[in-house]
């Protein structure tokens, strides 16, 4: 069993011309966990945890500026954005090599990008801001496979409840909701008995979600990474090729009230790309002295 208690302060301080905004602004929270870990048998674990995080906003996004896409179009931060607060729940059971989890998430002013429609002037404004609150539930399995000594095999399967509550043109708070689920396929093959080539080969399938007032369709990516070790193993090359079937994009939209917009969203994610790492030194030494980050650490 573990248990812990950590108080953080945000300091928020802005200042800015066009528009003229300012804002000073001084949060403290307490932020609890709990974990309990229980072993039902030899193979067999039961778990429960509780925390509460704080997700602070990047400064960009504080900057309330507008940046023009278009004549009709433009994004603006707000710089009265708040930090999010995420619940988290969750309960875990190992057996074996298969793991379960179920968990439900409370999250409080998520910030996000939002748009809204002016029928009057034609204009769309994408603006960076928090909406009132979201939640989800939902379970997850993992299980990882050895085919053949040469031969791995992963799988994640998810699939959760998504609410969104946000506030619409009207000073009425609206409620988007959505049963996403996502699948993951990945297997690893060594290709010579002297392990010097690897084969890795993923695919992804994320269904139907939402962010805020926009809905998301359905995306999937598929991709192949070759790997070659060469001198003792000490220099590895690397070929990558992302998104093979360009399936990786989406259509976004929104329907409620007087909005009624959608667009097309690909980021050029099919792509062809060479890596090349030289490893220094005692690699076995580095691994040992490698120690783990906290939760603490990593939101530095």
């Amino acid at each position: 069993m573990k248990a812990g208690l950590r108080s953080e302060t945000t300091f928020i301080k802005t200042n800015s011309d066009n528009p003229a905004v300012e804002n000073q602004t001084t949060r403290t929270g307490l932020f609890p966990t709990f974990y309990l870990m229980y072993n039902m048998k030899e193979d067999q674990q039961l778990g429960i945890s509780y925390g509460k995080r704080i997700d602070r906003p990047n400064y960009d996004f504080l900057n309330p500026s507008k940046s023009y896409y278009n004549l009709y179009s433009y994004f603006q931060g707000d710089a009265n954005l708040r930090s999010t607060i995420i619940h988290n729940l969750s309960l875990t059971y190992t057996v074996k090599d298969w793991n379960f989890e179920a968990y439900y998430s409370y999250i409080k002013d998520p910030s996000m990008e939002i748009s809204v429609q002016n029928p009057q002037t034609f204009e769309t404004v994408y603006n960076y801001t928090n909406i009132d609150h979201g939640q989800n539930l939902g379970a997850n399995l993992s299980k990882s496979f050895s085919i053949k000594p040469f031969w791995k095999l992963n799988l994640f399967a998810m699939g959760e409840y998504q609410e969104n509550y946000f506030m619409g043109t009207a000073r009425i708070l609206y409620k988007n909701d959505v049963f996403f689920y996502n699948a993951n396929i990945s297997t690893q093959i060594t290709l010579d008995k002297a392990k010097t080539w690897d084969l890795n080969v993923s695919y992804v399938y994320n269904s139907k979600t939402i962010q805020g007032s926009f809905d998301i369709s359905s995306s999937q990516n598929t991709n192949i990474i070759i790997n070659k070790k060469m001198f003792d193993k000490r220099l590895e090359a690397g070929l990558v090729f992302n998104d093979i079937f360009r399936t990786n994009k989406n259509t976004i939209s929104t329907r409620y009230a007087d909005q009624n917009q959608y667009f097309k969203d690909y980021r050029d994610t099919q792509y062809f790309m060479i890596n090349l790492k030289y490893n220094f030194g005692n690699q076995k030494v580095k691994e040992a002295k490698a120690g783990r980050k906290t939760d603490e650490q990593n939101r530095l």
